[in-house]
């Protein structure tokens, strides 16, 4: 398992690279956004669950606004196997955590059902804001785990 617990700008640098009213707008409005992540080739993509985990939390939370921070296409990276590659979150506020983590954890057993004797690995990012500052939360292992760091993590001890 792989798991940290970072100071952030990566959404702000985002941001600066592709200035426009739209993304400010998503910015400003939305509680939970899918952001791209930038690759060793300078281009920046979205996680292959991107648009299928926009439409789940829609869904499943019909409290809070999700989007996908993008003003036009979306270029996607996709992976060939089962992993879950969830890519970078933005969560507007820290309160709203838990409750993405829950939406994630949810996402997570619908996506693995008929596929509960394979081995699989997620990958997810969480940025996270809290006060002034963003915080990058980044984990790698089982669901398994997933489920145990952010049900039992100290939140507060992450934002200190």
């Amino acid at each position: 398992m792989d798991f940290e617990v970072v100071d952030s700008n990566s959404v702000n640098e985002y941001v600066e690279v592709n200035n426009s009213e739209t993304i400010k707008n998503k910015i400003d409005t939305s509680d939970v956004l899918v952001v791209p992540a930038k690759h060793t080739d300078g281009e920046y993509y979205f996680a292959q669950e991107s648009v299928d985990f926009i439409k789940f939390c829609r869904l499943n939370d019909k409290e809070h606004q999700f989007d996908i921070l993008s003003e036009d296409e979306i270029k996607k990276r996709t992976l060939h196997s089962f992993d879950i590659w969830m890519g970078v979150i933005y969560v507007s506020q820290y309160v709203l955590l838990p409750i993405v983590t829950g939406l994630v954890s949810a996402y997570i057993y619908e996506k693995m059902k008929g596929h509960e004797d394979e081995d699989t690995e997620m990958d997810v990012t969480f940025e996270v804001k809290h006060k002034k500052k963003e915080k990058k939360i980044h984990f790698r292992g089982s669901a398994e785990d997933f489920n145990k760091v952010f049900r039992e993590g100290d939140l507060d001890r992450w934002f200190k």
